[in-house]
């Protein structure tokens, strides 16, 4: 459901949906990475950073996990990059 919705544009449905898949099967990877994009795509990065980091520590061995290393590290150095404006 949560991906019908990414699909249709609406990022807080996806984000509860994709919430309620990781709350009911909390050792399965693929909603944190799902939750992750659709996160990152509203904007909450550390929330984002924590949804994938879950998902590769569920699924290390993923075929995408480079890519998501480096998605996470670009929403690290913005996460970073917006705390330092905020000062």
């Amino acid at each position: 459901m949560g991906q019908y919705y990414m699909r249709k544009g609406d990022v807080d449905a996806a984000i509860d949906r994709f919430q309620d898949a990781a709350l009911a099967k909390p050792g399965y990877a693929i909603p944190f990475r799902y939750l992750g994009e659709a996160q990152e795509k509203k904007g909450l990065k550390k929330p984002a950073i924590k949804s994938y980091q879950r998902y590769l520590d569920l699924y290390p061995k993923a075929e995408d996990t480079e890519k998501i290393r480096k998605r996470i590290e670009k929403l690290y150095k913005e996460a970073e990059k917006d705390k330092k404006e905020i000062r």
